[in-house]
């Protein structure tokens, strides 16, 4: 049972999330793809809540992958 309920709830979360986001992109269809949205201090929010927020561009600063452990 615990599995259906977890299903469910997984279900209706991504169906609200998705109208979220056609929504945005209707309303919004300049906005680009991949970007986070920002406030001021540089705290991420959604841009369907909070129009004052601003396009965060990605970036992979730091995030590369990195092997250790090796001996050479």
């Amino acid at each position: 049972m615990l599995a259906v309920a977890l299903k469910t709830a997984w279900i209706q979360m991504s169906d609200e999330a998705e109208a979220k986001m056609t929504r945005v992109a209707d309303e919004q269809p300049d906005l680009p793809i991949g970007v986070a949205f920002v406030d001021r201090a540089g705290h991420p929010g959604w841009i369907g809540d909070d129009r004052s927020l601003r396009p965060h561009a990605p970036t992979v600063r730091g995030c590369w992958p990195t092997v250790q452990g090796l001996d050479p």
